[in-house]
């Protein structure tokens, strides 16, 4: 463990120096992350496993008084060297600011030592429909066809990264991902319920997207953070000091620079085989715990606020300037932009788009 935190360490501190495609930056970056979530659920099993085992020692072994003394000691300087190296990482990935967040969202697997290590943290799990999800990782597959991706293929299969996705994953497999996702989220889950409703809130991101204001407000003030109206109109902080910084290579970026609105939140309906949506219910449970119909298919997560109705019909009306605006502020080859629009247009335009309120 020590030497997983030394390579990390050596390896954070290299990254500003990488010189040559972004993509790779970024894909360093996912690396250290899902190696720090591996070594912060390591020491905690590690400590569980040891302090169990001094449990069942007879408390008349000698010395056990300072073999358990020293063992303490040995895991306090562990906790201490893992706190302070991810608030470096994590204060290191943005810039200077009064509170750090860290988005990755499996981190919530070790929730519980988290908060031990940062005992002024809170945490917010985020949950979504697992199809929509499954789906949203599923379609990251084709990246790898991209132009952008072309003059890095090899380096993309040396780190083990064939796509840019979750490991573990198996992308041409809804029944695989969708098992996957059903057990991360029920750990996540589970972890966000033993920290409690005081440090952990979660939060659906169906209803944060059909009622931004309320659940942005909920939110904040879970945070103790005061209200801002910036909190509902993050378009217009695109890529501007101290606002949203937008990744080139990430597939969602060019759906971020839009206001909120409701295309995103069906789009799988129509793309999961047959087979898997019959076997739903027991395939991922964890739909029923969460409080989303395993049998809709489309769901009906309700209906939006007018802003939110407002901004798809806007959406819907402009989309290619939309996708000339993405273009400009991600720079993306005609190529990857194309490609989208033909996917678009073999499935259907209107295929797995939210209904809208008739007015």
């Amino acid at each position: 463990m020590v030497m997983m935190i030394e390579i990390l360490i050596h390896s954070s501190s290299d990254l500003h120096r990488i010189q040559g495609s972004s993509f790779l930056l970024n894909a360093m970056k996912k690396v250290i992350i899902e190696a720090i979530a591996l070594c912060v659920n390591g020491l905690f099993h590690l400590k569980h496993s040891a302090y169990v085992k001094i449990a069942r020692i007879n408390y008349s072994t000698p010395h056990l008084a300072y073999f358990e003394k020293l063992l303490n000691f040995i895991f306090q300087v562990l906790d201490s060297a893992i706190a302070a190296f991810c608030l470096e990482v994590i204060a290191r990935h943005g810039e200077p600011a009064p509170r750090l967040c860290n988005k990755d969202p499996l981190t919530l697997k070790s929730a519980v030592y988290l908060s031990e290590l940062f005992p002024a943290a809170k945490f917010i799990l985020m949950v979504r429909d697992g199809r929509a999800t499954v789906h949203s990782i599923i379609s990251r597959k084709d990246l790898k066809n991209n132009l952008r991706f072309r003059h890095t293929t090899s380096m993309i299969i040396h780190l083990g990264l064939r796509y840019v996705t979750i490991t573990g994953f198996d992308l041409t497999s809804y029944r695989q991902c969708l098992a996957k996702w059903n057990a991360a989220v029920s750990a996540m889950h589970s972890q966000c319920l033993e920290v409690g409703p005081k440090r952990c809130l979660v939060v659906h991101y169906e209803q944060l997207v059909l009622h931004p204001r309320s659940s942005m407000a909920n939110i904040l003030q879970f945070l103790d953070v005061p209200w801002n109206e910036t909190v509902l109109h993050h378009e217009k902080l695109i890529n501007k000091p101290g606002g949203v910084s937008l990744s080139k290579v990430e597939r969602s970026s060019d759906q971020v620079i839009r206001p909120v609105n409701l295309d995103a939140l069906a789009k799988w309906v129509g793309h999961i085989p047959e087979d898997v949506v019959k076997d739903m219910p027991h395939l991922a449970p964890m739909l029923s715990v969460l409080g989303y119909d395993p049998h809709a298919n489309p769901p009906a997560y309700g209906a939006p606020d007018p802003i939110v109705a407002d901004n798809t019909r806007r959406m819907r009306r402009d989309e290619g300037l939309w996708r000339g605006k993405a273009q400009d502020i991600l720079g993306h080859v005609n190529g990857t932009m194309n490609e989208k629009v033909s996917l678009q247009n073999e499935n259907g335009d209107n295929v797995g788009e939210a209904p809208l309120p008739k007015d």
